[in-house]
């Protein structure tokens, strides 16, 4: 499949755990790709479901690679996560998160005893009975659990690890009750994201390296979705998803630009 798919493109939507950077080194080619990208006149913002660390880290973290990107450039979950808080009058709660990423929810009272809501993120080795069952508990209570996303899985160091959705799944199930989701591959996520980037879906295309979050995500809202084989990225998943993108290319750098 060549890039003629792309000739109508005038933004990228672009996942940056796996598909810039994976863990703490830089995918090659990704900031050649991305100085390509905007010296083409393309729109171009980062969409990320990274809860590991705080918007300012994350783009501290992109300078430090030598990656072209600015911090507003960056449309992360806690962002999303922080307007559904206050959409909702929210005021008490229990952040289930690693504590730099709790820096982006400041402006909300942290109470694990008696929340409005729960929200979580990833945590990696800190999951345990003891913590699920004190969240089950709280839900039973009435608390609101918001899930920064629910992705089954990502990869670190080289291995593939359970990831926020499996473990959403056991609470809900447990409470018969439904998280609320705000990343990846919510519409109201990538709606958002679109009317960040002030283009229409069918001129922007979603790059990334998870066939269920970022393309089927971003084909429900009319987009093109773009997987890289770069990061959580496995032929035998693909296959299964029965999902087509528009392109499938080896990393970032090969991203064809047709304007």
């Amino acid at each position: 499949m060549d890039g003629s798919c792309l000739a109508e493109i005038r933004g990228f939507l672009i996942d940056l755990n796996g598909v810039v950077f994976q863990d703490d080194e830089a995918i090659e080619g990704a900031a050649e790709a991305i100085t390509r990208i905007k010296a083409a006149g393309m729109g171009c913002l980062f969409c990320t479901n990274t809860t590991t660390s705080s918007r300012t880290t994350l783009h501290r973290k992109l300078v430090d690679m030598g990656m072209p990107v600015k911090s507003e450039e960056i449309f992360g979950v806690t962002s999303a996560a922080v307007d559904v808080l206050k959409k909702e009058g929210a005021k008490r709660v229990w952040l289930v998160m690693n504590r730099d990423t709790r820096a982006d929810f400041l402006t909300f009272e942290q109470d694990d005893r008696d929340p409005e809501w729960i929200v979580v993120g990833e945590i990696g080795e800190d999951w345990s009975y003891g913590l699920l069952n004190r969240m089950f508990h709280r839900v039973l209570d009435g608390a609101r659990v918001l899930a920064l996303h629910k992705s089954k899985y990502w990869m670190s160091n080289g291995e593939l690890r359970l990831s926020v959705g499996s473990f959403m799944a056991a609470l809900e199930y447990a409470t018969e009750t439904q998280a609320v989701e705000v990343g990846k591959p919510t519409r109201s996520f990538y709606q958002s994201a679109l009317d960040k980037l002030g283009l229409p879906a069918a001129q922007v295309a979603m790059i990334g390296d998870d066939i269920i979050g970022d393309v089927r995500g971003a084909q429900a809202l009319g987009m093109k979705g773009i997987l890289v084989r770069t990061g959580k990225y496995r032929e035998d998943v693909v296959s299964r998803s029965g999902i087509t993108p528009a392109l499938t290319i080896d990393s970032l750098a090969r991203l064809p630009l047709l304007r």
